[in-house]
């Protein structure tokens, strides 16, 4: 939810690494494995790698569970599932990259404000 995102952005923002873990590990699918992962070391260049990384790992546990799972039939929702699960964590990647990197809000706004559209 974006309540859930506002927390995690402004923990970032306040270096809060612990807070922004706890939060984000609140997520589902995935915040639990970024977290976990993340919080072997504890940093928000760790967190930022994890994140760059956790995408294609995440994804094949989605699918091996799936295989395993699902019947065919129901392969066609999971997929969309998942392409909406891509998209969404790109958008908090790329937003919690933006804060990081010092992005004025007025970028920040003007990059996400198409998706208001939809």
């Amino acid at each position: 939810s974006s309540g859930a995102a506002r927390e995690i952005f402004d923990a970032t923002a306040r270096g809060e690494i612990a807070k922004a873990l706890d939060l984000i590990s609140g997520i589902k699918p995935w915040g639990q494995v970024v977290a976990s992962i993340a919080s072997e070391e504890p940093t928000f260049e760790n967190l930022s790698i994890v994140l760059d990384n956790a995408y294609p790992a995440i994804m094949r546990k989605f699918a091996d569970a799936s295989i395993v799972e699902d019947s065919e039939f129901s392969l066609g929702s999971l997929l969309a599932s998942l392409e909406y699960a891509r998209a969404e964590a790109m958008l908090i990647i790329k937003a919690a990259a933006m804060l990081v990197e010092g992005v004025s809000v007025e970028k920040r706004r003007s990059y996400f404000a198409p998706l208001t559209l939809i």
